[in-house]
């Protein structure tokens, strides 16, 4: 089917990981991480 969407991978280790490390360091800031979703594409817009 084609699209005009850009499929990316956002799951597995590389992603996951450094996403979960994230989340501490995002809350002693006062920032509220509401999904797990949200931790994970702001690492994958990051890389």
């Amino acid at each position: 089917m084609p699209t005009s969407l850009i499929i990316v991978e956002l799951g597995g280790p590389e992603i996951a990981i450094p996403a979960a490390k994230n989340f501490r360091p995002l809350r002693n800031l006062g920032k509220t991480v509401r999904k797990t979703i949200d931790t994970v594409m702001a690492n994958r817009k990051a890389r």
